[in-house]
């Protein structure tokens, strides 16, 4: 029961609502975010949307058009494990677009990143650096500001000291500070209250969102049957040879199962098993068995493995 509980994804939160200032040609454009942090609200500084967002292209200004559709571009090359990986260095693009705070009306940039996954939620979020990973990485690589709005229990919210003197996110629950009339609230109680807030302005509701794991049945690692499915890859203007590290998109929406004559399929001879840095694991690293060149079309084997 807890295995198929912790797989269902079950995430209680609120959905909350930012007008999109502009550079919008609707005026009634707004962008919905789903967060689990609430309290946190008074501490958003930016919000992200991913690359495959629907309203990406509305919000982007044309000054800016150029630089973001090179970043979603890029974005198509890496799979999700690669994008959610906490250690992978942040990426992203201003879109030039501005939403209104909705509690305190303070315009706030739009960018985009591959961080945000466009299934998840609302395929959109506050970013929240002070108090949250992710977001703390992206703000530090864009130099976007940092406002702490969450202290340890026991402090004074005058004793809080400002967001950018913080050298790592702090995630934990404490008291609200710098929040308005939330100040010196718990955090489960500034929660409730700030989406109590919201839904009388009209501004966001409370909400559960849930998502459905994929079943783990393949493992990052070496030991095991290769996987006989392998994908087509495209070659961005200008790039030869995937295994060089020319620029590619490895198309994972259109799998091919190898012939039965080509089975089995052979693991590559590695002098180093360890699963590194990436997400993918050690045969991500195989590029010469990886990549293979069939009747002048280039293809990426899959590389995980079936557990023995």
């Amino acid at each position: 029961r807890v295995a198929q509980t912790q797989w269902i994804g079950r995430s209680e939160g609120a959905a909350i609502t930012f007008d999109v200032a502009s550079p919008a040609a609707d005026p009634a454009l707004q962008l919905e975010v789903f967060t689990t942090r609430a309290d946190t609200l008074y501490g958003a500084t930016y919000v992200v949307v991913a690359p495959e967002h629907p309203l990406l292209e509305d919000l982007t200004a044309e000054e800016h058009r150029e630089q973001v559709e090179a970043y979603v571009s890029a974005a198509k090359a890496k799979s999700e494990l690669d994008r959610v990986a906490t250690t992978a260095k942040k990426t992203g693009a201003p879109t030039g677009a501005t939403v209104s705070h909705p509690l305190t009306g303070e315009a706030l940039p739009v960018w985009v990143s591959d961080y945000v996954i466009g299934g998840y939620g609302t395929g959109a979020v506050m970013a929240v650096p002070a108090h949250d990973e992710r977001d703390f990485a992206f703000a530090k690589t864009f130099d976007l500001p940092i406002k702490r709005v969450v202290a340890p229990k026991g402090t004074d919210p005058a004793d809080a000291g400002p967001g950018e003197e913080m050298e790592e996110a702090f995630t934990e629950p404490g008291v609200a500070v710098a929040s308005g009339a939330v100040d010196g609230k718990a955090t489960a109680e500034a929660r409730a209250a700030i989406t109590d807030l919201l839904a009388k302005e009209g501004k966001g509701a409370k909400r559960t969102n849930y998502k459905l794991r994929d079943w783990v049945f393949s493992r990052q690692r070496y030991w095991g049957e290769p996987i006989p499915i392998y994908f087509p890859v495209e070659l961005e203007e200008g790039s030869k040879d995937p295994r060089m590290g020319d620029a590619h998109r490895i198309c994972y929406e259109t799998p091919i199962a190898v012939a039965e004559e080509e089975l089995p399929i052979r693991l590559p001879e590695l002098d180093d098993f360890s699963p590194g840095d990436s997400p993918e694991g050690c045969l991500a690293r195989a590029t010469d068995w990886r990549y293979f060149e069939k009747d002048g079309q280039w293809f990426a084997r899959e590389t995980n493995t079936m557990p023995q």
